[in-house]
Formats: structure tokens, C-alpha cells, sequence
């Protein structure tokens, strides 16, 4: 088959998939998936713009951070650990500023709190210590200042 007979194909092809779009887009339009009483409304109280999402400062250890806001990038997982005093639970979360992650370690009874938060919500964490690399990510921990919000 030549080249010619090819192209010609690949143009017909075309012709037809744009003639049933169009006939698609047609018949979409004419239906009427929801009535105007069904329409959703925002209650007042729904913020309908999401949190800004502002970019990670650089992190020197053993400072401290006063205010970090982000998204949560995995499933929150709470563990126990056994301590000299008894077992603690603890929760690593990832938070996202859309461009880089920081791990950062909750110790009860923050890790009950953050324990309440998804996947994909945005969180504020206060008073967060600047702790050693993990794996080449920055690492924060929770104090007894640290409030989620």
C-alpha cells in the first residue's frame, strides 16, 4: 500500500471521528442531565477558593518553624512505638507545597489530632523543630507548642 493510500485513509478516519463528535456534541446538548431546582448551591460557610499554596522556606536544622501550610501527600498512618516510659503512638505525614514534600513526626497526642485529616486536605501545623535529613527530605517534628489547624 503506498504512502499516498495511507494518507488518504488517515483523512477519511478523521472526517468520520469529527462527524461523530459533532453529532455526539449535538445530541449532548439537547438533553437535559439536571433540572434547574437540582442544581447544587454552595452553602455559605463552604469555602469555594482553597487554601494559597505557599512555597516551602528552606529549612536549617535545629531551627524551628513558626507557621507551615500544605497538603497532606499520603494516607496518615499512626504507629506505636515502645519507649523506656511505655508505648507512644507516632504519626509520619508528607506534606506538599506542590512542588516539594517534608516528612514531618507527630508524637501523641498530635498524632491523634492529624489523625483525623485525608490524603489531599490542606493542614496548618505551628512550632515545628527543623530535625536531621531523612533520606535527603527534610524532616520536622512536632514540639508540645505544635497546634493543627
Amino acid at each position: 500500500m503506498s504512502i499516498e493510500t495511507k494518507v488518504a485513509q488517515i483523512n477519511d478516519y478523521a472526517l468520520k471521528i469529527q462527524g461523530l463528535t459533532e453529532e455526539v456534541l449535538q445530541e449532548l446538548a439537547s438533553v437535559n442531565l439536571m433540572p434547574a431546582s437540582d442544581v447544587p448551591v454552595a452553602s455559605p460557610q463552604t469555602p469555594l477558593i482553597p487554601k494559597p499554596r505557599i512555597p516551602f522556606p528552606v529549612f536549617k536544622e535545629g531551627t524551628y518553624v513558626n507557621e507551615l501550610t500544605g497538603e497532606i501527600a499520603y494516607d496518615v498512618e499512626v504507629n506505636t512505638r515502645n519507649l523506656k516510659d511505655g508505648p507512644k503512638d507516632v504519626a509520619n505525614i508528607v506534606l506538599t507545597d506542590g512542588n516539594s514534600q517534608v516528612r514531618i513526626g507527630l508524637w501523641h497526642p498530635l498524632s491523634a489530632a492529624i489523625a483525623a485529616y485525608q490524603k489531599g486536605e490542606t493542614v496548618t501545623l505551628t512550632n515545628l523543630k527543623v530535625r536531621p535529613p531523612f533520606k535527603n527530605q527534610p524532616q520536622l517534628a512536632g514540639t508540645a507548642k505544635t497546634e493543627i489547624s
